[in-house]
């Protein structure tokens, strides 16, 4: 018989059933989570919250490309491209809370896996990008 290990994230303690299908049979099994240690938390904030963010640790995470950060840019951001993001990391690792950026609000969410995967604490996404942000700063 081979051993199998599975991870199990569950976001409360309690008891828990496990169903697996190995073939056409089922087995069945129970485990209790006494305790669990918290992963980092997401936020998806709208442009007002997020610029109430911007203190403490942080740093502001703009994923887009070298060129859409030449076109406009939130001050202050450090650019780190998506695609670079993984190898890169260690360039933002001294921070608490993470403050993550694109154009639209896709690329951002990417991100914050990654950084939420990598064990990032705090990451907070802005709605919309910074084409909702730009609209909230003109208002």
């Amino acid at each position: 018989m081979t051993a199998a290990s599975v991870t199990v994230k569950v976001k409360e303690v309690g008891e828990y059933t496990i169903t697996a299908f190995v073939g056409e049979t089922c087995e069945l099994g129970m485990f209790t989570v006494v305790e669990y240690q918290e992963e980092g938390r997401y936020y998806k904030v709208a442009p007002d919250a997020f610029e109430a963010q911007m203190t403490d640790n942080y740093v502001l995470l703009n994923v887009r490309t070298q060129q859409e950060y030449d076109a406009s840019a939130i001050d202050g951001a450090t650019l780190i491209p998506l695609g670079e993001l993984s190898s890169r990391v260690g360039q933002i690792a001294q921070y608490d809370k993470v403050i993550v950026y694109c154009r639209s609000g896709n690329r951002s969410v990417a991100a914050s896996e990654i950084l939420l995967d990598i064990g990032f604490a705090d990451v907070y996404d802005l709605q919309g990008g910074i084409s909702e942000w730009e609209a909230y700063k003109s208002e």
